[in-house]
C-alpha cells in the first residue's frame, strides 16, 4: 500500500473530498499499484505501464465517475448534518418545554381540542361523501326517481318501472325494491326487524357477491339475510338447507348471506323477492324505489337525458295519469349523502373556525413565552447563532407542540367517533365513519404541519428580530414587545367567536320554535303498540285480531281511550297519491288532486284529539256499507274553497286492486266525505299540513296497524300490561311499547344534534377568546407595572389606570366584534337552509351576541385591570 495518500478522512462516513488533488492523488495510487502488480508478474516496466493504461481505459471518464460519487457522498453529509440538527432542535425543545409544563399542557390541551373536532367531522366526511361507496361496480350505480312538475322526488309505479325496462338503452339492470320494518320469526323467536322486499336482480345491481350461498334462486320462497342476522342469530352455521325464516308470516328458506359490507338498504337484515306482475295498482300508485347500473361506457347525463325522453313518451300515451310526470337519474352516492352534505359541510367550517381561534390562542402564548425569552435569545444571537437558525428552533416548538396536540386530537376524535355510533345523524349514515383511515390520518398531519406555521411563524419572527444590545441590557424580568400583533389576534379571535355565536343562536332559537309549534294533536301520554298481526292472517280474521286487541288495550286500568293507524306522527310512513273528484273535471300532472292517505279506526280522532270540525267519526255504520271518508281542513281549503265538502264524491284509483280495476273500466269507486276534521303537522316538523284523506281500517283490514294508547299513567306502567294483552291476541308477533313523544323527539334529533354541536363549537370558541383576551389583558398590565406605578405616583386614579388598561382591550375586542358580525351577515345562506321560523339576518340574535362578547371581554379585561389599579407606586419603583 506504499505510495497511497495516509488521510485518516477516507475512514469517517460521508467525508467529503472533493479537490483536484484527492482525485489525481487516488487515481496515481491505482496505477502504481497495478503497474507495481504486473512487474511483480515478470513483465518489463514499459509493458507493465502499457497493459496498465489500456485496464484502466479512459482517465477522464474515471475521474467524472470519482467526481459523481464524491458528490453523492457530499449530498449524504449533508443529509446527515440536517437531520442531525434537526434532532439537536428536537432535543433541545423537549428539554425547554419539560421545564415549563403548564405552558406545554395548556398548547396541547387547546390544539388538541381544535384538531380532533376537525379529524372527527373530516373522518365522517371522507367516509360518506369523499370515499367511493363499498361496491364493485359503485361509479356505475345511480338512484332513479319520478318527478311531477317542479316537486321533489319520490317512488316509482309499477307500470312505468316495467315501460323504462323496455324503452331505456342506458341501464344495465333498474332493480325495485321496498324497505319496511317487519315481524321476523327464527327458531320459534319472534322480533321486528327492517327487511326489505326486492326484485329477483337486486344483488346483480350492486355487483357484490354473496358471503355464503347464492341471491334469489327463487322469487317466491327464498330469503337473503345479512353477515349480522346470520352471525347472532345463527350462529355463523354454514348449512343453508337447514335454516329458515318467517317474514310477516310467510316462511322463507335462506338462499344467501351477504357481507358486513353490503349495507343497502341501510341496516337492513332480511331481503325477500317481490313479483312485480303481482301488482295490479295504477300508474299513480308509487311504491318502489329504483337503483340501476348503467351500462359501461354511459355517463350520468346522458342516461338522464335517455329517460327523460323515455318518460316523456309515457306521458304522452297516458296524459291523465302522467301527464306532468318525468324521471331523475341521480348518482347513488349523491342520493343517499344528499341530505346531509350541507350539514357536514357546515360543520366542516366551524371546527376549522375553532381551529383558527386556538392557533389564536397559541400564537399569543408563544409570544408572552417569547417575551419573556429575549434575553436568552439575544445570548445566543450574541455567541453567533444566525436567526434562520433561531427561527428553525422555535418553529421546530411549534411543530413539537402541534404534533403534540395532533396525537391526542386523534384519540379524541377515535373516542368521539365511537360515542356518536349511537346518535342518529350518525347511525343513518350509509357509510360508518372511519378516523384511523389513512386519508383522515394524512389530514390530521397536514393540520398539525400547518396550525404549527399559522401559531408558530410570527412569535418566530417577531422573536428572532432583536436588538441585541437593548435586550442584553434588560434583566429579564421585565421586558417590552409590540402589542400589535397580539392585539389583532385577539380582534380575530373575537371574530370568528362573533361568527359562530352568531349561527349557535339562530339555529337554537330555530329547534325552540320548531319544537314549539302547534301540531294539532296532544301527544301528552300517548303510548304506541307496535303488535301487527301476521302478514298471513288476512281480511276478516285480521279484522278481529285487531278489534280484539283493541278491546282488550280499551279494558286496562289506567287507559282511557285507544284506536289503531297506519302512520305514526313523525316517522315518515304513509302513502299518498292522486285522487278524483265529482263534479271536478279530471286533471293531470301537477294540476290533478293529491292527498296523503291514513287508514284509521274509530276513536282515532278522539284519542289523539283532534278537533272534529264537521260531520261525524268512523263507526260501525262504516263496516259493510259504501265507502266513507274523512278529510281535514287543508284538503277542504285546497279542494272546495268556499263550499261545504260534506256530501262529496272522492276516488282513489291508486287505492288499492279494486279501485284500481274500477277505475281502468271507467266506473269509478266513489267515497262520500261524512266528516272534516282540524289539520295536523304529523310528517314533520317545520313542514306545513297537507291535504289529507283518512279512510275506515274496517274497510281495508289487511294495512299493518299501530295502537295508539292514550293513558292517565305513564307510558313505564303500561308497558307491561300492553305487552301481555299483545301477547294473548298474538302470542307469535314481538310487540314493542313506546311512548309517541319519544317517537318525536328523535324525529328532530338531526336538528336537535347539529345545534348541539354547533352549540359546542361556539362555547369552544368563546372559552378561548375569553382566554386570548384575558392574557393581553394580563400580559398588558404586567408590561407596564413601572408606567402604572410613575402614574399613580403623580397623582393617577385607579379609575383612570383601570381604563387605561381595559380601553386598550376594549379597541381590539370592538374591531373583531364588527368584522364579525359583518361576516355573520355575508355569511347567512350557509346557515338559513337549517333554521325554522327565524331569519338568518335576525336583528336581535346580532344584538344579543354582540351583548355577550362585550359583557364578557369586559369581564375578562376587569380582573387584570383592577390589579393595575391597585398597584402600590413604591413597590412598583423598586421592582425596577
Amino acid at each position: 500500500m506504499s505510495g497511497r495518500p495516509a488521510d485518516w478522512r477516507r475512514f469517517v462516513p460521508f467525508w467529503r473530498f472533493n479537490t483536484e488533488a484527492d482525485i489525481e492523488a487516488e487515481l496515481r495510487f491505482h496505477f502504481e499499484h497495478k503497474v507495481a502488480d504486473l512487474v511483480a508478474r515478470g513483465a518489463t516496466p514499459d509493458t507493465a505501464r502499457a497493459q496498465a493504461v489500456a485496464e484502466f481505459g479512459d482517465v477522464d471518464a474515471v475521474r467524472s465517475s470519482l467526481r459523481e460519487i464524491d458528490g453523492r457522498i457530499a449530498t449524504h453529509r449533508q443529509r446527515a448534518e440536517w437531520w442531525e440538527s434537526i434532532a439537536q432542535d428536537i432535543g433541545y425543545v423537549v428539554r425547554t418545554l419539560r421545564r415549563s409544563p403548564g405552558f406545554t399542557l395548556a398548547v396541547v390541551l387547546t390544539l388538541a381540542l381544535g384538531i380532533g373536532a376537525n379529524t372527527a367531522i373530516f373522518g365522517i366526511v371522507n367516509s360518506v361523501l369523499l370515499q367511493p361507496l363499498p361496491y364493485p361496480n359503485a361509479n356505475r350505480l345511480v338512484a332513479v326517481f319520478e318527478t311531477e312538475g317542479k316537486t321533489g322526488s319520490h317512488a316509482v309505479s309499477r307500470l312505468d318501472l316495467e315501460d323504462w325496462r323496455r324503452q331505456n338503452s342506458s341501464f344495465a339492470h333498474l332493480t325495485a325494491y321496498i324497505r319496511y320494518s317487519t315481524n321476523i320469526v327464527i327458531g320459534g323467536q319472534p322480533e321486528r326487524l327492517l327487511s326489505s322486499a326486492a326484485t329477483p336482480d337486486f344483488f346483480a345491481v350492486f355487483g357484490t357477491a354473496p358471503l355464503l350461498g347464492t341471491g334469489f334462486p327463487d322469487a317466491s320462497s327464498s330469503a337473503v339475510i345479512s353477515e349480522r342476522l346470520w352471525r347472532s342469530r345463527y350462529s355463523a352455521s354454514t348449512d343453508l338447507s337447514a335454516m329458515k325464516v318467517l317474514v310477516s308470516g310467510r316462511p322463507y328458506a335462506i338462499a344467501g348471506v351477504m357481507p358486513e359490507s353490503f349495507d343497502f338498504p341501510h341496516t337492513t337484515d332480511v331481503w325477500v323477492p317481490i313479483d312485480l306482475a303481482t301488482d295490479t295498482r295504477a300508474r299513480s300508485a308509487h311504491n318502489y324505489w329504483i337503483v340501476g347500473d348503467l351500462k359501461p361506457g354511459t355517463s350520468l347525463p346522458a342516461a338522464q337525458a335517455d329517460l327523460a325522453t323515455v318518460a316523456a313518451r309515457i306521458a304522452a300515451d297516458n296524459p291523465t295519469e302522467n301527464g306532468h310526470v318525468g324521471a331523475k337519474v341521480v348518482d347513488l352516492q349523491e342520493s343517499l349523502t344528499g341530505a346531509v352534505k350541507p350539514t357536514l359541510v357546515l360543520l366542516m367550517v366551524m371546527a376549522a373556525l375553532v381551529l383558527l381561534i386556538a392557533c389564536g390562542n397559541v400564537a399569543n402564548l408563544l409570544l408572552v413565552r417569547a417575551s419573556g425569552r429575549r434575553r436568552e435569545i439575544a445570548v445566543r444571537a450574541a455567541l453567533g447563532a444566525e436567526r434562520r437558525r433561531l427561527i428553525r428552533q422555535l418553529l421546530t416548538e411549534s411543530a413539537v407542540l402541534a404534533f403534540g396536540g395532533a396525537l391526542l386530537g386523534v384519540v379524541l376524535a377515535v373516542a368521539s367517533a365511537r360515542a356518536s355510533r349511537a346518535v342518529p345523524l350518525i347511525a343513518a349514515l350509509p357509510v360508518p365513519p372511519r378516523i384511523v383511515d389513512p386519508w383522515v390520518l394524512a389530514f390530521t398531519l397536514s393540520l398539525a404541519v400547518g396550525t404549527a406555521l399559522v401559531f408558530g411563524l410570527a412569535p418566530a419572527l417577531q422573536a428572532s428580530h432583536i436588538e441585541l444590545v437593548e435586550s442584553l441590557k434588560q434583566a429579564g424580568g421585565r421586558t417590552t414587545t409590540s402589542h400589535g400583533l397580539r392585539g389583532a389576534l385577539v380582534s380575530a379571535q373575537v371574530a370568528l367567536a362573533a361568527l359562530l355565536l352568531v349561527g349557535a343562536t339562530l339555529t337554537a332559537r330555530s329547534i325552540l320554535r320548531l319544537q314549539g309549534e302547534r301540531l294539532g294533536f296532544d301527544a301528552t301520554h300517548l303510548t304506541l303498540l307496535y303488535a301487527n298481526p301476521p302478514g298471513t292472517i288476512r281480511d276478516d280474521a285480521r279484522r278481529q285480531a285487531v278489534n280484539q286487541l283493541l278491546d282488550r288495550v280499551r279494558a286496562l286500568p289506567g287507559v282511557t281511550a285507544a284506536a289503531a293507524s297506519d302512520v305514526v306522527p313523525f316517522t315518515g310512513g304513509g302513502s299518498n297519491g292522486g285522487i278524483l273528484i265529482e263534479g271536478q273535471p279530471a286533471a293531470t300532472g301537477t294540476a290533478q288532486p293529491h292527498a296523503a292517505w291514513r287508514m284509521i279506526s274509530d276513536g282515532y280522532f278522539a284519542t289523539l284529539r283532534i278537533p272534529l270540525r264537521r260531520g261525524r267519526d268512523f263507526g260501525e255504520i262504516d263496516r259493510g256499507g259504501p265507502r266513507t271518508i274523512i278529510i281535514n281542513e287543508a284538503m277542504a281549503r285546497l279542494y272546495w274553497p268556499g263550499r261545504d265538502p260534506m256530501g262529496a264524491l272522492v276516488a282513489a284509483p291508486g287505492l288499492d286492486e279494486e279501485e284500481y280495476v274500477a277505475h281502468q273500466k271507467g266506473k269509478e269507486i266513489w267515497m262520500t266525505v261524512v266528516g272534516v276534521v282540524g289539520d295536523t303537522r304529523d310528517v314533520g316538523f317545520g313542514l306545513p299540513p297537507q291535504p289529507t284523506i283518512y279512510f275506515p281500517l274496517v274497510q281495508d283490514p289487511n294495512t299493518d296497524a299501530t295502537i295508539f294508547v292514550r293513558g292517565s299513567i305513564p307510558t313505564a306502567s303500561l308497558r307491561a300490561p300492553l305487552l301481555a294483552a299483545a301477547s294473548a291476541v298474538s302470542p307469535e308477533v314481538p310487540a314493542r311499547v313506546q311512548a309517541l313523544e319519544e317517537t318525536m323527539t328523535r324525529s328532530v334529533s338531526t336538528p336537535r344534534f347539529r345545534a348541539f354541536l354547533i352549540g359546542l363549537f361556539a362555547a369552544l370558541a368563546l372559552t378561548l377568546a375569553t382566554i386570548g383576551i384575558y392574557g393581553v389583558a394580563a400580559h398588558v398590565t404586567a408590561q407596564r407595572t413601572s408606567e402604572i406605578g410613575i402614574r399613580m405616583a403623580l397623582g393617577a386614579r385607579g379609575s383612570q389606570v383601570l381604563w387605561s388598561v381595559v380601553g386598550r382591550v376594549v379597541r381590539y375586542v370592538a374591531i373583531g366584534l364588527a368584522l364579525g358580525l359583518a361576516a355573520a351577515a355575508a355569511s347567512t345562506r350557509l346557515i338559513a337552509q337549517f333554521l325554522y321560523g327565524i331569519t338568518a339576518s335576525d336583528l336581535s340574535t346580532y344584538a344579543f351576541v354582540g351583548a355577550v362578547l362585550a359583557f364578557v371581554s369586559l369581564a375578562s379585561a376587569y380582573g387584570p385591570a383592577r390589579r393595575a389599579a391597585r398597584i402600590d407606586p413604591m413597590r412598583a419603583l423598586r421592582s425596577e
